[in-house]
């Protein structure tokens, strides 16, 4: 990750290669490092500097993945500022997203500019438990409101994951291991260009057997049953290149995951016998070209399916004498029309663009819920299809070389609740006298009612309330950072600070009867707080990166504290060379307690009070044999803290994966 966050020094860590900094700058043959700001496309839909965005922003690119050990999308963002994830059981298993304090259906996730959120789940939400890496090229995470840009669900930011693709002669790694578990993985990815030709093939698959998520502070709980899990995907996307302005794209990606979890009543029975089956395919067709060098056009279709099965058998010894055998099933068709226009400069206004485009979503969920527990029979389903089309366009322009300014508009019609209007306007003022850069930003973002809040019924009473208006939201931000330089290095230390305040309204919740109950729009929420990073580059042999964020997430009505949002975290980062080939990468993640249900030691879950953070360490170490051919050892909380991300779920101890990797 370029920037994190944390207000703090290293003076300890620079004295330690103190003797390796000399070293190298008595070197005449080694140049100085110079990081060049990289460019960041989710933000504004334009290729903007990292530095000339007016949003909190954070990019985790391959070198990044790779050095790091990441293998899922739940490892690459914990230590994100503004973000805390929280999965409940082994890999595979659901996982949630609160950025900046929203709720996990409050982030908008794009595969390449393509929404995927879940139109199946009860709420809407993107399940972050299933994604794997081997065929991202980089993650780009934007803070605040841009539903001014992508529309529902952007109401706290946007994650968009964008795909490996081929370039250059033909390349390719493979990688082969053993982990913890015990289990075993392998990835391969190998692309490249030739003639009119660009293409990217990406394998991904793991098996493990698993450990057991039920804490053993549940001392009549806990069996130390472990739950395993096995995922598995493929990828190919391809590229025609008729001439160097246009390219006709063919992407396509299918993956499954199975994983297993406990009986999920109360009390909870700790026996692994639940099992979830996920399959997903994703496709994608695209056309681009560039018009006189200053008009780019992409017109494209993409398709993601999801079928999700879970099923418990019926097991004599549960206390909750629990069943289940449930589907979800999602379809979303996206079409989309972009376009980004270069205007030429006019006077002291320079950098001139303008971006428009139109985009249709039409979204279809068929889900059949059918589970007992505690002698208590469930159903629930829902059967519908909604229709989204929407317009938009943003401006981009340069003030006197120092003043960068954005704004953006969209007009969604949503179904049958009409249109919904968003907008963000942006300010990004460099000082280069004083080394800094300042930059403001306000929006207003949406979240449309998900299909089964609008439609859905079940076997109590509840009946989905069409009638629903959207969540809406504004939000604001107020940041400050500093590159100070030496050394030869123009970043030698980078401070920042933002301050960010979100009140998002017509919160939806289920109102209970006497008769049952339906879906309303009451609550609201205040969210607030300040992201810190810092950043220390004094050569290629070493690099701090560090975070802290500061989250007040509170209910309006009654002041009282939004579950599962830490009021502070933290994360160091370093990447260590003190070898030639040898690299160590460790990473410090430090989280505050928050509010959750608390589970007994009976395994009930009684009242909210107050969980238990804990502070994690994770190391990578790679060392390269020979250009082609590294060694890695990856290890996983390795302080062995027993916290649980979700109250009675509990993280493995320390986790060991070591490994192969072999460039093609």
């Amino acid at each position: 990750m370029r920037r994190i966050t944390l207000v703090l020094s290293a003076p300890m860590v620079l004295a330690a290669f103190s003797t390796h900094a000399q070293s190298t700058a008595e070197n005449p043959t080694t140049p100085p490092q110079e990081t060049l700001p990289p460019l960041v496309i989710t933000a504004t839909r334009e290729p903007t500097e990292l530095d000339n965005i007016a949003a909190g922003v954070t990019i985790i690119d391959r070198a990044t993945i790779d050095q790091r050990g990441y293998t899922t999308l739940v490892d690459a963002l914990g230590a994100v500022p503004g973000l805390h994830i929280v999965q409940s059981g082994t890999p595979g298993s659901p996982a949630s997203l609160f950025v900046r304090g929203g709720d996990s259906n409050q982030v908008l996730v794009l595969r390449d500019g393509v929404p995927i959120n879940n139109p199946s789940d009860p709420n809407g939400a993107y399940d972050f438990g299933t994604a794997r890496l081997e065929d991202i090229e980089r993650i780009e995470i934007v803070r605040g409101p841009m539903s001014g840009a992508y529309g529902t669900g952007a109401i706290m930011g946007v994650i968009n994951l964008i795909s490996r693709q081929g370039d250059g002669s033909p390349h390719g790694s493979a990688e082969f291991e053993r982990q913890s578990g015990p289990g075993v993985g392998a990835r391969a990815n190998y692309g490249g260009r030739t003639g009119i030709l660009d293409y990217s093939l990406s394998l991904d698959g793991t098996s493990n057997a698993g450990y057991d998520p039920t804490p053993q502070r549940l001392g009549g709980i806990y069996t130390s049953t472990s739950e395993p899990y096995a995922s598995g995907a493929a990828t190919i996307n391809l590229g025609i290149n008729p001439d160097p302005d246009t390219r006709l794209g063919f992407f396509l990606r299918g993956s499954q995951t199975d994983v297993h979890f406990n009986d999920n009543g109360y009390p909870i029975y700790d026996s692994a016998l639940g099992q979830a089956h996920t399959d997903s395919v994703f496709g994608r067709l695209s056309a681009t070209t560039r018009i006189a060098d200053i008009w780019q056009s992409t017109l494209s279709g993409a398709i993601d399916q999801s079928d999700r099965h879970y099923t418990n058998p019926l097991d004599p010894n549960d206390p909750n004498m629990a069943f289940e055998n449930s589907y979800y099933h999602a379809r979303r068709w996206d079409t989309q029309w972009n376009n980004s226009v270069s205007l030429p400069d006019l006077d002291v206004l320079t950098a001139n663009s303008i971006t428009f485009g139109f985009e249709r979503i039409e979204d279809s969920a068929n889900t059949r819920v059918n589970n007992s527990s505690g002698g208590f029979a469930y159903q629930d389903s829902v059967r519908a299809g909604e229709t989204t089309n929407a317009g938009w366009v943003g401006a981009q322009t340069t003030l006197a070389k120092r003043l960068v300014l954005s704004a953006q508009a969209r007009q969604d019609a949503v179904g049958q609740f009409g249109s919904v209007a968003t907008w963000r306007v942006g300010a990004v003022l460099n000082v280069p006298e004083i080394y800094s850069h300042l930059h403001a930003s306000y929006g207003t973002g949406f979240l449309a009612p998900s299909l089964f809040q609008l439609y859905g019924i079940d076997s109590y009473g509840y009946q989905g309330n069409p009638g629903l208006r959207p969540e809406t939201s504004r939000g604001s931000e107020f940041g400050w950072q500093v590159d100070l330089p030496a050394a030869g290095q123009p970043d030698f230390i980078s401070l920042a600070a933002t301050w960010f305040d979100s009140r998002v309204n017509n919160l939806i919740v289920t109102q209970y009867s006497a008769t049952g109950s339906t879906p309303v729009n009451v609550n609201n929420s205040h969210l607030y707080g300040i992201e810190t990073t810092l950043s220390v580059r004094p050569g290629a042999w070493l690099q701090l990166d560090a975070n802290y964020t500061y989250t007040i997430a509170r209910d309006v009505t009654d002041q009282s504290a939004l579950l599962r949002r830490p009021q502070s975290q933290a994360a160091i980062d370093l990447r260590i060379t003190p070898l030639p080939g040898l690299t160590i990468a460790p990473e410090l993640q430090m989280i505050g307690s928050f509010s959750d249900y608390l589970v007994d030691s009976t395994g009930n879950a009684n009242n909210v009070g107050i969980a238990p953070g804990a502070t994690l360490l994770n190391v990578a170490v790679t060392y390269e044999i020979t250009p082609r051919v590294s060694l890695y050892l990856r290890g996983q909380n390795l302080t062995n803290a027993p916290f649980e991300p979700a109250n009675g779920y509990q993280i493995p101890g320390i986790w060991v994966t070591t490994g192969l990797r072999l460039i093609l």
